[in-house]
C-alpha cells in the first residue's frame, strides 16, 4: 500500500488495511467455495448418491439426491454473493489507492491551479455518482428485496444482503472521495518530468 497522498494519515492507512483484510477474507472465501462446488459435482457425475442411499437404509436415495442439490445451490449462490460482495469492497480501495486506469498525460501539463481544479472536479464527479446511484438507488434495491421477501433458494438468506453490498461500497467512495479532495486541494501532483513533457511535445509536433 502507498504511503502517500490521504494514505500518508496513519488512521485511514489503518482502515484501508482492515477492509483489504476483509476483501482478502471474502476471495479466499470465495475460492474455496468454487473448489467445493466442484468436487460436488464431480461425485454428482456418479452413481455415488444410490451408493450411499444403498449403505445407509434409513436414508433415501431420493433423500441424499435433494440434499446435494439444495448444496449444489448454496454453492453457487455464496460464489455470486462473495464475487459481488469482493467487487464492491475492492473498489473504492483501489480508488483510494490511485491504482485503477487513468490517463493524466493532459492534466500534467495544466498549471498547479488547474490541477487541483480537475481533481476537485473528479472527484466531485465520482461523489455525485456513489451518493445518488450506489448509495440512494443501492439502498432502494435493499429496501425492495427485503419488502418483496426474496430469499436465496439454496442457502435461504434474503436476497437483500447480496444487493447491500451496494450502498455499502457508495459510502466507501464518497468517504474516500471526500479525504482525496481535501488533500488534492491543498497539494497538486508532481508534473511530469521535464523530458517527458519535451517528448510529448515533440511527438505532437511530428
Amino acid at each position: 500500500m502507498p504511503a502517500d497522498g490521504v494514505m500518508s494519515n496513519p488512521l485511514i492507512r489503518l482502515f484501508t488495511r482492515l477492509l483489504e483484510c476483509v476483501t482478502v477474507a471474502a476471495m479466499a472465501l470465495l475460492t474455496l467455495d468454487v473448489l467445493w462446488g466442484i468436487v460436488v459435482r464431480f461425485f454428482g457425475n456418479f452413481a455415488f448418491y444410490r451408493w450411499c442411499a444403498e449403505k445407509l437404509a434409513s436414508v433415501s436415495h431420493e433423500a441424499v439426491v435433494s440434499f446435494m442439490s439444495r448444496l449444489n445451490r448454496s454453492t453457487d449462490e455464496m460464489a455470486t454473493s462473495l464475487l459481488v460482495w469482493t467487487v464492491m469492497l475492492a473498489a473504492p480501495i483501489v480508488y483510494a489507492e490511485r491504482a485503477h486506469l487513468g490517463v493524466n498525460v493532459l492534466v500534467a501539463r495544466l498549471s498547479p491551479g488547474l490541477q487541483r481544479l480537475t481533481d476537485a472536479l473528479v472527484h466531485l464527479l465520482v461523489i455525485f455518482f456513489a451518493g445518488v446511484v450506489m448509495i440512494y438507488g443501492g439502498w432502494r434495491l435493499v429496501e425492495a428485496r427485503f419488502d418483496a421477501g426474496q430469499v436465496l433458494p439454496g442457502m435461504g438468506w434474503p436476497k437483500a444482503y447480496v444487493y447491500l453490498a451496494v450502498p455499502v461500497s457508495g459510502v466507501l467512495f464518497v468517504f474516500y472521495a471526500v479525504l482525496m479532495m481535501c488533500f488534492d486541494i491543498t497539494k497538486r501532483h508532481d508534473p511530469l518530468p521535464a523530458e517527458t513533457v519535451e517528448q510529448l511535445r515533440e511527438g505532437g509536433a511530428g
